[in-house]
């Protein structure tokens, strides 16, 4: 079976849509589209795309294409969202989900009993390490989880977005009214949902937040410094802190009763894991173990190690011929509840007090 693409929205992050499309052999690209079409020529042309269109309506309503991935702008996802439900396409959008909370709601409510498949760029849980951690935390390996902690760091002051937005057409992410919002909605947001994926999905139902714009050249909206402290119903607390003004290196701790597993690295993708386990370890991992100790430096050859797009396509492919999301998938609901937990980070902001999570269990 193959599932034939067409791509909306030409800018950078298109380029990772369409490499890991070609990765698939059950895969065609058939199309592409963007309202710039310099940009839709200059992908089509990288990537041999040869069907090429300015206006979404057009590709949308070709019979030959199965499946969109939505690459514009989080202002724009719920308009070209809706169109797609309407074509009857399966749907990749890009996250963060909407450009606000209530925004998600309306798209969720036009998913209720939508029969394509919808899948959410959240790729964060395809690195090989975040894939070891749920083996093994949700194997009972440390037992019960108590409290996670969470720090990262990286200064975007350098980067041409912030530096020069007039140049750069990636500069949306510093438009608050485009992106929605700041770290949170752009970089926070990943984290949350894989966190999320180690200790299997747990509800949150509380958050107490700091979200603040430090940098002197700090742009309008778009905050740059961000600690959450989230209650999970399951019982542990997720302190998360993240900075876009300065360098930290990645760090997440997971304390549970029976042990600890630490993730750290210099940056979010080149990360090790080492710690204490002394529950139940699944057989792929035992010869990682010295005595109640488990060291991984590099992540066990069991984990996927495919680029994070390929991973998250490769789910969605086989979602879409299964009929239904596998259980790796980030599908709509759970993007959805992420931008829950943001939403009540920013009220908790404005407030100074904490507040509770409006969360989703379902369509």
């Amino acid at each position: 079976m193959t599932i034939r693409v067409g791509i909306i929205g030409c800018g950078a992050i298109s380029a990772s849509h369409i490499e890991a499309l070609r990765g698939l052999p059950s895969a065609e690209l058939i199309a592409c589209a963007d309202m710039d079409p310099t940009a839709a020529r200059q992908r089509a042309d990288e990537f041999g795309v040869r069907r090429v269109y300015t206006i979404s309506d057009d590709l949308l309503s070709r019979g030959d294409v199965d499946m969109v991935s939505i690459c514009v702008p989080p202002k724009w996802h719920a308009e070209v969202f809706a169109k797609a439900v309407d074509a009857g396409k399966h749907i990749l959008i890009e996250k963060p989900l909407a450009v606000d909370l209530a925004q998600a709601d309306r798209m969720l409510d036009m998913a209720r009993g939508y029969p394509g498949i919808i899948g959410v760029a959240l790729v964060h849980r395809y690195l090989p390490a975040y894939q070891v951690l749920g083996d093994l935390i949700q194997g009972g390996a440390i037992g019960t989880i108590r409290h996670v902690r969470l720090s990262y760091g990286h200064d975007m002051y350098g980067d041409s977005r912030f530096a020069a937005p007039n140049r750069d057409p990636r500069a949306w992410l510093v438009d608050h009214g485009v992106a929605g919002g700041g770290i949170l909605m752009s970089s926070s947001i990943h984290f949350l949902s894989a966190v999320s994926f180690v200790l299997g999905n747990p509800v949150a139902s509380h958050v107490t937040a700091r979200a603040r714009r430090l940098h002197p050249k700090a742009f309008p909206g778009i905050e740059d410094e961000v600690e959450l402290r989230i209650e999970l119903e399951s019982g542990p607390d997720f302190v998360l802190r993240e900075s876009w003004v300065s360098d930290a290196p990645y760090r997440a701790e997971f304390s549970g009763q029976r042990g600890r597993l630490v993730v750290e690295g210099d940056n979010w993708r080149n990360l090790s894991i080492h710690g204490t386990c002394q529950g139940p370890v699944p057989p792929a991992y035992r010869h990682c173990l010295d005595g109640a100790g488990l060291r991984a430096d590099s992540p066990h050859p069991a984990a996927p190690v495919r680029p994070l797009f390929e991973g998250l396509m490769a789910d969605l492919l086989e979602s879409i011929k299964r009929g239904a999301i596998v259980t790796r998938l980030p599908d709509a609901v759970h993007a959805r509840n992420m931008q829950a937990v943001i939403a009540a980070a920013y009220r908790s902001e404005e407030t100074a007090h904490g507040q509770a999570v409006d969360w989703r269990s379902e369509l």
